[in-house]
Protein backbone atom coordinates (compact mmCIF):
# COMPACT_ATOMS: atom_id res chain seq x y z
CA UNK A 1 0.00 0.00 0.00
CA UNK A 2 1.39 3.36 -1.06
CA UNK A 3 0.14 6.89 -0.57
CA UNK A 4 1.71 10.32 -0.53
CA UNK A 5 1.47 12.96 2.18
CA UNK A 6 3.50 16.15 2.02
CA UNK A 7 2.93 16.78 5.70
CA UNK A 8 0.51 15.79 8.42
CA UNK A 9 -0.72 19.38 8.72
CA UNK A 10 -1.56 19.51 5.00
CA UNK A 11 -3.37 16.20 5.21
CA UNK A 12 -5.45 17.23 8.21
CA UNK A 13 -6.40 20.51 6.55
CA UNK A 14 -7.48 18.65 3.41
CA UNK A 15 -9.47 16.21 5.53
CA UNK A 16 -11.20 19.05 7.36
CA UNK A 17 -9.71 18.32 10.77
CA UNK A 18 -7.81 21.58 11.25
CA UNK A 19 -9.66 24.88 11.46
CA UNK A 20 -9.23 28.15 13.30
CA UNK A 21 -9.23 27.47 17.02
CA UNK A 22 -11.13 29.78 19.39
CA UNK A 23 -8.24 29.58 21.82
CA UNK A 24 -4.77 28.10 21.86
CA UNK A 25 -5.06 24.38 22.74
CA UNK A 26 -3.35 23.11 25.86
CA UNK A 27 -0.45 20.70 25.36
CA UNK A 28 -0.71 17.13 26.61
CA UNK A 29 3.03 17.02 27.29
CA UNK A 30 5.26 18.73 29.85
CA UNK A 31 6.66 22.17 28.97
CA UNK A 32 9.76 21.89 26.80
CA UNK A 33 11.94 23.21 29.63
CA UNK A 34 10.78 20.30 31.84
CA UNK A 35 11.92 17.63 29.39
CA UNK A 36 15.19 16.04 30.55
CA UNK A 37 15.80 14.62 27.04
CA UNK A 38 17.66 11.54 28.21
CA UNK A 39 19.26 9.69 25.28
CA UNK A 40 17.21 6.48 25.10
CA UNK A 41 19.48 4.89 22.52
CA UNK A 42 22.37 4.96 25.00
CA UNK A 43 20.59 2.60 27.41
CA UNK A 44 21.52 -1.10 27.53
CA UNK A 45 19.15 -3.71 26.05
CA UNK A 46 16.67 -5.69 28.09
CA UNK A 47 15.82 -9.39 27.89
CA UNK A 48 12.35 -9.94 26.42
CA UNK A 49 12.31 -13.72 26.92
CA UNK A 50 9.12 -14.49 28.89
CA UNK A 51 9.84 -15.76 32.40
CA UNK A 52 7.26 -17.87 34.23
CA UNK A 53 7.03 -19.14 37.80
CA UNK A 54 7.38 -22.71 36.49
CA UNK A 55 10.74 -21.84 34.92
CA UNK A 56 11.88 -20.12 38.11
CA UNK A 57 10.85 -23.10 40.26
CA UNK A 58 12.77 -25.44 37.92
CA UNK A 59 15.86 -23.30 38.52
CA UNK A 60 15.37 -23.36 42.29
CA UNK A 61 14.33 -19.70 42.34
CA UNK A 62 11.44 -18.11 44.28
CA UNK A 63 8.24 -17.11 42.43
CA UNK A 64 7.90 -13.82 40.62
CA UNK A 65 7.01 -10.83 42.75
CA UNK A 66 3.38 -9.71 42.59
CA UNK A 67 2.62 -6.64 40.52
CA UNK A 68 3.12 -3.47 42.55
CA UNK A 69 0.41 -0.86 42.56
CA UNK A 70 1.48 2.75 42.86
CA UNK A 71 -1.45 5.01 41.95
CA UNK A 72 -0.13 8.15 40.28
CA UNK A 73 -0.90 11.30 42.19
CA UNK A 74 0.89 13.75 39.95
CA UNK A 75 3.71 14.41 42.40
CA UNK A 76 7.29 15.24 41.35
CA UNK A 77 8.68 11.73 41.70
CA UNK A 78 10.33 9.57 39.08
CA UNK A 79 8.37 6.33 39.24
CA UNK A 80 8.58 4.40 36.00
CA UNK A 81 12.13 5.43 35.11
CA UNK A 82 14.35 2.98 33.28
CA UNK A 83 14.94 -0.29 35.11
CA UNK A 84 16.20 -3.65 33.98
CA UNK A 85 13.96 -5.61 36.32
CA UNK A 86 10.26 -6.33 36.17
CA UNK A 87 7.84 -9.19 35.97
CA UNK A 88 7.80 -10.71 32.51
CA UNK A 89 4.79 -12.84 31.66
CA UNK A 90 3.65 -14.96 28.77
CA UNK A 91 1.52 -13.13 26.20
CA UNK A 92 -1.94 -14.00 27.52
CA UNK A 93 -5.42 -12.52 27.16
CA UNK A 94 -7.44 -11.59 30.19
CA UNK A 95 -10.35 -13.70 28.96
CA UNK A 96 -10.83 -17.45 29.38
CA UNK A 97 -8.14 -19.73 28.06
CA UNK A 98 -8.78 -20.86 24.50
CA UNK A 99 -8.39 -24.48 23.40
CA UNK A 100 -6.97 -23.20 20.10
CA UNK A 101 -3.17 -22.95 20.11
CA UNK A 102 -1.90 -19.40 19.90
CA UNK A 103 0.08 -18.22 16.91
CA UNK A 104 2.51 -15.36 16.67
CA UNK A 105 1.16 -12.44 14.64
CA UNK A 106 3.30 -9.70 13.11
CA UNK A 107 1.99 -6.55 11.51
CA UNK A 108 2.57 -2.87 10.94
CA UNK A 109 0.04 -0.35 12.22
CA UNK A 110 -1.93 1.82 9.78
CA UNK A 111 -3.62 4.91 11.23
CA UNK A 112 -6.76 6.51 9.81
CA UNK A 113 -8.93 9.45 10.84
CA UNK A 114 -12.34 8.68 9.40
CA UNK A 115 -11.83 7.96 5.70
CA UNK A 116 -8.47 9.77 5.62
CA UNK A 117 -5.24 7.80 5.87
CA UNK A 118 -2.67 9.48 8.11
CA UNK A 119 0.05 6.89 7.60
CA UNK A 120 1.85 4.05 9.33
CA UNK A 121 3.23 4.56 12.82
CA UNK A 122 6.93 5.38 12.62
CA UNK A 123 9.28 3.26 14.76
CA UNK A 124 10.90 6.43 16.14
CA UNK A 125 9.87 8.10 19.39
CA UNK A 126 9.00 11.79 19.44
CA UNK A 127 10.90 14.25 21.66
CA UNK A 128 9.02 12.99 24.73
CA UNK A 129 9.66 9.26 24.35
CA UNK A 130 6.21 8.68 22.83
CA UNK A 131 4.93 7.29 19.55
CA UNK A 132 3.48 10.11 17.48
CA UNK A 133 5.10 10.24 14.05
CA UNK A 134 3.73 8.79 10.81
CA UNK A 135 5.34 7.68 7.59
CA UNK A 136 3.74 7.01 4.22
CA UNK A 137 5.60 3.79 3.40
CA UNK A 138 4.82 0.38 4.91
CA UNK A 139 8.48 -0.64 4.68
CA UNK A 140 10.36 0.42 7.78
CA UNK A 141 7.29 1.44 9.77
CA UNK A 142 6.73 0.17 13.30
CA UNK A 143 6.29 -3.62 13.38
CA UNK A 144 4.62 -5.29 16.35
CA UNK A 145 4.51 -8.94 17.35
CA UNK A 146 1.93 -10.60 19.59
CA UNK A 147 0.17 -13.87 20.34
CA UNK A 148 -3.34 -14.62 19.05
CA UNK A 149 -5.48 -17.77 19.01
CA UNK A 150 -7.32 -16.86 15.80
CA UNK A 151 -10.24 -15.06 17.40
CA UNK A 152 -10.83 -11.64 18.94
CA UNK A 153 -9.11 -11.67 22.31
CA UNK A 154 -7.08 -9.62 24.69
CA UNK A 155 -5.84 -7.46 26.10
CA UNK A 156 -2.33 -8.76 25.45
CA UNK A 157 1.24 -7.51 25.25
CA UNK A 158 2.57 -6.15 21.94
CA UNK A 159 6.31 -6.24 21.28
CA UNK A 160 7.89 -3.69 18.95
CA UNK A 161 10.48 -5.44 16.79
CA UNK A 162 12.16 -2.79 14.65
CA UNK A 163 12.81 0.38 16.67
CA UNK A 164 16.39 0.85 17.88
CA UNK A 165 15.07 2.64 20.98
CA UNK A 166 12.47 -0.01 21.79
CA UNK A 167 14.52 -3.08 20.90
CA UNK A 168 17.26 -1.92 23.22
CA UNK A 169 15.32 -0.75 26.23
CA UNK A 170 11.55 -0.37 25.74
CA UNK A 171 10.22 -3.21 23.54
CA UNK A 172 6.75 -3.50 25.10
CA UNK A 173 4.23 -1.18 23.45
CA UNK A 174 2.46 0.51 26.35
CA UNK A 175 0.21 3.28 27.61
CA UNK A 176 1.47 5.76 30.20
CA UNK A 177 -0.70 8.25 32.08
CA UNK A 178 -0.39 11.66 30.44
CA UNK A 179 1.28 14.65 32.07
CA UNK A 180 -2.01 16.48 32.67
CA UNK A 181 -3.96 13.43 33.90
CA UNK A 182 -5.32 13.68 37.44
CA UNK A 183 -4.94 10.14 38.73
CA UNK A 184 -4.66 6.75 37.04
CA UNK A 185 -8.28 6.05 36.08
CA UNK A 186 -10.05 6.54 32.75
CA UNK A 187 -13.76 6.52 31.96
CA UNK A 188 -16.89 8.46 30.99
CA UNK A 189 -16.77 12.13 31.99
CA UNK A 190 -13.06 11.83 32.75
CA UNK A 191 -10.54 13.75 30.58
CA UNK A 192 -7.58 11.64 31.73
CA UNK A 193 -5.55 10.12 28.91
CA UNK A 194 -2.69 7.81 28.00
CA UNK A 195 0.25 8.46 25.71
CA UNK A 196 1.45 5.51 23.62
CA UNK A 197 4.96 4.63 24.75
CA UNK A 198 7.37 1.73 25.30
CA UNK A 199 8.14 -0.23 28.47
CA UNK A 200 11.21 -2.25 29.42
CA UNK A 201 9.12 -5.20 30.65
CA UNK A 202 5.54 -6.44 30.89
CA UNK A 203 3.42 -5.05 33.71
CA UNK A 204 1.38 -8.27 33.57
CA UNK A 205 -2.01 -9.29 32.24
CA UNK A 206 -4.82 -7.69 34.25
CA UNK A 207 -2.41 -5.49 36.20
CA UNK A 208 -3.47 -2.06 37.42
CA UNK A 209 -1.33 1.03 36.66
CA UNK A 210 2.17 0.72 38.08
CA UNK A 211 5.79 1.80 37.83
CA UNK A 212 7.01 -1.80 37.95
CA UNK A 213 8.96 -1.54 34.71
CA UNK A 214 10.80 1.28 32.98
CA UNK A 215 8.90 3.54 30.59
CA UNK A 216 10.23 5.52 27.63
CA UNK A 217 8.26 8.71 28.38
CA UNK A 218 9.25 8.71 32.04
CA UNK A 219 12.90 7.99 31.30
CA UNK A 220 13.13 10.53 28.48
CA UNK A 221 11.44 13.41 30.32
CA UNK A 222 12.23 12.71 33.98
CA UNK A 223 8.52 13.07 34.79
CA UNK A 224 6.47 10.51 36.73
CA UNK A 225 3.74 8.33 35.26
CA UNK A 226 2.36 4.86 35.83
CA UNK A 227 1.81 2.59 32.86
CA UNK A 228 0.42 -0.73 31.58
CA UNK A 229 1.53 -3.00 28.75
CA UNK A 230 -1.18 -5.68 28.37
CA UNK A 231 -3.71 -3.20 26.98
CA UNK A 232 -3.96 -4.21 23.32
CA UNK A 233 -6.88 -6.05 21.73
CA UNK A 234 -6.84 -7.47 18.21
CA UNK A 235 -9.67 -8.74 16.02
CA UNK A 236 -8.35 -10.99 13.21
CA UNK A 237 -11.64 -10.65 11.32
CA UNK A 238 -11.29 -6.86 10.95
CA UNK A 239 -7.58 -6.37 11.76
CA UNK A 240 -8.76 -3.75 14.26
CA UNK A 241 -6.42 -2.85 17.15
CA UNK A 242 -7.79 -1.13 20.25
CA UNK A 243 -6.76 -0.19 23.78
CA UNK A 244 -8.44 -1.46 26.95
CA UNK A 245 -7.16 0.12 30.18
CA UNK A 246 -7.35 -1.39 33.68
CA UNK A 247 -8.35 1.13 36.34
CA UNK A 248 -7.02 1.09 39.89
CA UNK A 249 -10.10 -0.87 41.05
CA UNK A 250 -9.35 -3.61 38.51
CA UNK A 251 -12.18 -2.64 36.16
CA UNK A 252 -11.57 -2.63 32.40
CA UNK A 253 -12.23 0.55 30.42
CA UNK A 254 -12.54 0.58 26.61
CA UNK A 255 -10.91 3.64 25.12
CA UNK A 256 -10.91 5.70 21.95
CA UNK A 257 -7.73 6.64 20.11
CA UNK A 258 -6.82 10.24 19.28
CA UNK A 259 -4.02 11.88 17.35
CA UNK A 260 -2.98 15.04 19.20
CA UNK A 261 -1.35 17.64 16.96
CA UNK A 262 0.74 19.92 19.18
CA UNK A 263 0.41 23.45 17.80
CA UNK A 264 2.88 25.08 20.20
CA UNK A 265 5.97 26.04 18.15
CA UNK A 266 8.10 25.61 21.28
CA UNK A 267 7.17 21.92 21.46
CA UNK A 268 9.20 20.56 18.58
CA UNK A 269 8.35 16.99 17.52
CA UNK A 270 5.58 16.63 20.12
CA UNK A 271 2.63 15.21 18.15
CA UNK A 272 1.33 12.27 20.15
CA UNK A 273 -0.88 9.17 19.97
CA UNK A 274 -3.48 9.30 22.75
CA UNK A 275 -6.05 6.93 24.29
CA UNK A 276 -8.86 8.25 26.48
CA UNK A 277 -12.06 6.95 28.01
CA UNK A 278 -14.06 10.02 26.96
CA UNK A 279 -13.19 11.90 23.76
CA UNK A 280 -15.57 14.80 24.47
CA UNK A 281 -14.22 15.35 27.99
CA UNK A 282 -10.66 15.24 26.66
CA UNK A 283 -11.40 17.73 23.88
CA UNK A 284 -13.26 20.09 26.20
CA UNK A 285 -10.32 20.09 28.61
CA UNK A 286 -7.60 20.62 26.01
CA UNK A 287 -9.53 22.81 23.55
CA UNK A 288 -8.31 20.72 20.64
CA UNK A 289 -11.44 19.63 18.77
CA UNK A 290 -9.92 20.42 15.38
CA UNK A 291 -6.39 19.28 16.18
CA UNK A 292 -7.10 15.99 17.94
CA UNK A 293 -9.08 13.82 15.51
CA UNK A 294 -10.31 10.42 16.61
CA UNK A 295 -8.32 7.70 14.86
CA UNK A 296 -8.21 3.95 14.32
CA UNK A 297 -5.36 1.43 14.32
CA UNK A 298 -5.36 -1.33 11.72
CA UNK A 299 -3.00 -4.31 11.69
CA UNK A 300 -1.44 -4.72 8.22
CA UNK A 301 0.40 -8.08 8.06
CA UNK A 302 3.41 -8.60 5.79
CA UNK A 303 2.48 -9.42 2.20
Amino acid sequence: MRFNISSLATLLVAAGFVAAQPAKPHSVNPPSNQNARVDLTALPPVDVTPVTNAKRFAQGLPPLNPVKRHPHRGGPHRDGGYRHGGTRVEFAPRSETSSTPSANVKCNVLVKAGDSTLGYISPVFNDYGEYGTFQSEYAGSLEVSFSNSGSASGPVDFLATNNADTINSFPYLSGALGFMSDGDDLGPGNPNYLVVTGNSGSTGSGATPSSLTGNSYVTRTGQSANSETAIWTYDPATQDIRVVWTNTDGGSVPTKLIYFVDTDPADDNANTLIATGDVSAFRDTFGCTDTCPEITFTCVPPA
